[in-house]
């Protein structure tokens, strides 16, 4: 089983559009694709921390449009054939997308947890434990209290973005159903 970092744009290809190991230059502004041994070892599991590429982008009309470039730092990363785990902590907003316009930062936290384990005994169980944190940077904003707005909301968008990823998309995966997000459950 497997929501492997690194996998989830094929997981979840509508809303995340990227998901790439790689390095974070702060000097040069830039972020440096994994290659060779090492982006094989990031996605075989075999890097215990590793940083990431994300870009994701939704649109929830009414409510919401908008998106997001940040690099991510994984950490305790453990993944074997009944259980994947692991951190995740923002290294830098690259850009954020609300409404209409792309704009330079945004988020000054973006960090949590995700433990899946399935266990055998007794026809089996999986046990899905998911925690996010996010916050909007205020020197960042386009418009006076814009950020204070969106953190606001961020607890409602935060819930229903988890029950897609964490819980429906795996509900759906496991019994057939077609589903907008698929998590990317593979044999280990």
């Amino acid at each position: 089983m497997s929501a492997h970092p690194v996998r989830w744009a094929e997981a979840a290809p509508s809303f995340f559009k990227r998901s790439e190991p790689g390095t974070w230059d702060p000097a040069k502004q830039k972020f440096e694709p994994l290659v060779g041994v090492p982006r094989l070892q990031a996605l075989e599991g075999d890097l215990p921390q590793f940083q990431l590429l994300e870009f994701v982008e939704w649109d929830l009309q009414p409510l919401s449009k908008g998106g997001g470039l940040n690099v991510l730092e994984i950490s305790e990363f453990k993944q074997t054939d009944t259980e994947l785990a692991y951190r995740y902590r923002l290294i830098h907003c690259i850009q954020t997308k609300f409404l209409a316009s792309w704009e330079p930062g945004g988020l000054d936290v973006d960090e949590g947890h995700y433990h899946a384990k399935w266990t055998r005994s007794a026809g089996g169980t999986l046990r899905i434990e998911a925690e996010k944190r996010l916050r909007y940077a205020r020197e960042d904003e386009v418009m006076p209290g814009f950020s204070r707005m969106l953190n606001l909301l961020n607890p409602a968008m935060t819930s229903l973005l988890m029950s897609e990823l964490a819980f429906y998309g795996v509900r759906d995966y496991l019994v057939g159903r077609p589903s907008p997000v698929r998590l990317a459950l593979d044999k280990t």
